[in-house]
C-alpha cells in the first residue's frame, strides 16, 4: 500500500517469496490506484486488523532455532531417501 500524497496504491495478490511463488505456481496481482480512497481505506483497515490481532504470531529466537533443526533434519533425511 503507498501514499505519494495525490493517489493510493493498493497491490493485492498471490504472489509470495517461496519456490513455488518464484518458480512454478501461476500467481495473480492486481493494482488499485485511487484518487478518493475507497479501496484502500478498506484493505487498510483488514490489513491493519492483521497485523495487529492478539493472535499474531511472532517467532522467538528459540523458536528459529528449533525450526532450523527440525528443517535441517528433513532436509538430511530427504537427501538420504532420494539418492536410494
Amino acid at each position: 500500500m503507498f501514499d505519494n500524497g495525490k493517489e493510493k496504491t493498493s497491490i493485492i495478490g498471490s504472489t509470495n517469496l517461496t519456490k513455488g511463488g518464484l518458480e512454478n505456481n501461476f500467481e495473480v496481482n492486481t493494482i488499485f490506484t485511487e484518487k478518493k480512497p475507497l479501496y484502500y481505506s478498506q484493505l487498510n483497515a483488514i490489513y491493519n486488523s492483521i497485523k495487529y490481532a492478539d493472535s499474531l504470531f511472532t517467532p522467538n529466537e528459540e523458536y528459529l532455532q528449533n525450526y532450523d533443526e527440525i528443517f535441517s533434519a528433513i532436509i538430511k533425511n530427504t537427501q538420504k531417501v532420494s539418492k536410494r
